[in-house]
């Protein structure tokens, strides 16, 4: 089993070595490159700490998750998640109060640590700008909005322009302008939710934002680079090999969902949720390929070993 465990994960760090897109973003000044890094930390306290976790482990890891969401939010419902699985996990402990109450003092440590990053981030961004803060990232609103909306250019009345290169590449746009700033999210939230009212069909069209994750367009910005025959061969054979293999994984999960081996993919499945519920493209997914590709060679593991 340990010579199994050790195999898989040096498995890993051999792919993730030479992974093509984790070296080509490392060029460029983004958010993803520090945010990269936050999601392998989280992913290695997950896996490093024993469920239930101490409240040292707890904390530690809800301060990162909310450290993490001032550079961007993909990992935003990792908690909720985390708070359904433990509700499952409880239901096959039920008959262990030891054991639950160790359970529930971890999630609530990691609530904790979450909350206490958040109110720090506030009283900064109070200090500096007069405005409270709490530390997920700042458009959410205008992702929905391009999301669901079928203008998928959009200007504010500041005259600055937002466009994903998603449907750059894959759809002709049509622009829409806003008498409102940007900065104003609260409303963009608002328009958001109002077109999914009047068209409740873009909910089904939203699932097209989860295969955008793994395949349907090109990485931005390398796309644009002298790196680009190499960034679109490499998308192949990520998706050829991987994604098979992510598919496998997630049913894995679902077939024992009380399994601690599941909190780690955790990650993987929060930003499948939020590229659903909001947008994606290739960029959203890069950071997260730390889980997606243990989640993946899981998945071939599992239906090799069944065949032998």
């Amino acid at each position: 089993m340990l010579a199994s465990f050790l195999y898989l994960i040096s498995s890993v760090l051999f792919i993730l070595s030479f992974h093509v897109p984790f070296i080509l973003l490392s060029g460029y000044l983004l958010a993803e490159t520090v945010y990269t890094f936050l999601i392998a930390l989280l992913f290695y306290l997950l896996t490093a700490f024993i469920f239930p976790w101490t409240p040292k482990q707890g904390f530690s890891i809800g301060g990162l998750v909310m450290i993490a969401t001032f550079f961007k939010g993909t990992h935003v419902f990792f908690i909720p998640l985390l708070g359904l699985w433990l509700l499952s996990w409880s239901l096959k402990h039920k008959s262990d109060p030891l054991q639950l109450r160790a359970a529930w003092q971890s999630f609530a440590a990691v609530l904790f640590g979450a909350a206490l990053m958040s109110v720090c981030h506030a009283a900064f961004s109070y200090h500096h700008d007069g405005k409270l803060r709490f530390g997920a990232a700042e458009t959410g609103g205008m992702n929905l909005v391009e999301g669901k909306c079928h203008d998928k250019k959009n200007s504010d009345i500041n005259r600055y322009s937002w466009t994903s290169p998603l449907f750059i590449q894959t759809r002709p746009i049509t622009e829409k302008n806003w008498d409102h700033s940007f900065y104003e999210q609260s409303y963009f939230w608002q328009q958001g939710l109002r077109w999914i009212v009047e068209d409740p069909w873009v909910l089904i069209e939203s699932f097209n934002y989860v295969g955008y994750l793994f395949y349907g367009n090109q990485l931005w910005p390398s796309i644009a680079s002298a790196f680009r025959r190499l960034n679109e061969w490499y998308g192949i054979f990520f998706t050829f090999l991987f994604f098979p293999g992510i598919i496998m994984g997630f049913v894995l999960m679902a077939r024992q969902p009380n399994s601690t081996v599941n909190l780690p993919f955790l990650l993987a499945l929060a930003a499948v949720v939020i590229a659903y519920i909001l947008k994606s493209e290739l960029r959203y997914r890069i950071p997260f390929d730390i889980v997606f590709v243990p989640l993946s060679l899981f998945g071939w593991r599992q239906f090799f070993s069944r065949q032998t």
